[in-house]
């Protein structure tokens, strides 16, 4: 008969491991291994979406537009786009975007100036300015027909406008020289 090591409780002298206590259950009582490894594999999946799901807000994820390119945040948090048109220019900064439009027929501001920029907020809603984006970092270049992820919004680049939607909201714009428009959830 085998002699029980010292300081070790149901490790006889030449086992390489501690005996199973028959009075506590295993994992694998009634299971099967193949059964256990598919549960354990189910647990995950799980544990991805709810993970995904806090991350991402919502278990309906928003609808970003597939990016061509994903444009980097400048040094002061915001992203700076001019189409290739070269009539607008716009500060991308999270939960909003700023732009200065040469418009074809500029709009009123709130305060009665004759408007050359329009901020879109995430919520839905925009504001026409007599304003300026003022001092900027060099601005990236959207090409037409292409689709660019920018600071938290989707920038889809077009001949004729360009249409903005934020990434978390899922609110969209549309902003050309002839009209700015807010267009819900996209």
């Amino acid at each position: 008969m085998q002699q029980p090591r010292a300081g070790v409780p149901g490790l006889l002298v030449g086992d390489l491991a501690p005996r199973r206590d028959p009075t506590r259950r295993s994992i694998f009582d009634g299971v099967t291994r193949e059964e256990y490894a598919m549960n354990v594999r189910g647990r995950a999946l799980i544990g991805a979406a709810v993970t995904g799901a806090l991350l991402g807000g919502s278990m309906a994820a928003a609808g970003v537009a597939a990016a061509d390119q994903i444009l980097p945040t400048g040094p002061h948090g915001v992203t700076y786009i001019r189409t290739e048109s070269g009539r607008t220019l716009c500060g991308i900064e999270g939960d909003h975007v700023n732009c200065t439009v040469q418009f074809v027929n500029p709009p009123l501001s709130s305060t009665g100036d004759i408007a050359n920029s329009v901020s879109l907020n995430q919520n839905g809603s925009f504001t026409y300015l007599a304003a300026d984006l003022g001092v900027i970092d060099p601005p990236h270049l959207i090409r037409y027909d292409q689709t660019y992820i920018a600071n938290g919004w989707a920038v889809e680049a077009y001949s004729d406008g360009t249409r903005f939607t934020n990434n978390r909201s899922n609110e969209g714009f549309w902003v050309s020289v002839t009209e700015v428009n807010s267009l819900g959830q996209m």
